[in-house]
């Protein structure tokens, strides 16, 4: 049995009565983050999702591409960068005064550098 086999099971009992109406993805402009936002969306249920990246016009393709995969999907960037206190609070601060409350919180953003921090 391949090791994906139980989590594609998995995947397909998502419903419109059981999928996230509410989400949260932090670092889904890129890799896994990215991939499970589209294939979230693609399932074509109605969802609202605030994506966290720190560059709209960067990611203006994708946000086109999931809009015409789920008309139906709200989707609303929040620019910011998440590794910063401030940009954290302001974005938490944000999604808080909108939302009661989040079914899906995907947290992807960064890497690991092997040579530390170089900026800020």
């Amino acid at each position: 049995m391949s090791f994906f086999t139980p989590i594609r099971a998995s995947n397909a009992l998502i419903t419109e009565a059981t999928v996230p109406k509410t989400a949260v993805f932090v670092g889904g402009t890129d890799g896994i983050g990215k991939a499970t936002l589209r294939d979230l969306v693609s399932k074509r249920f109605p969802i609202k999702v605030y994506i966290v990246g720190r560059n709209e016009a960067g990611h203006r393709a994708l946000l086109d591409e999931l809009r015409s995969l789920n008309p139906q999907a709200d989707l609303i960037y929040i620019q910011g960068q998440i590794s910063l206190v401030a940009d954290s609070q302001r974005i938490a601060k944000h999604i808080s005064a909108q939302e009661d409350k989040i079914d899906l919180l995907f947290l992807s953003a960064g890497y690991l550098p092997f040579t530390g921090r170089q900026g800020e």
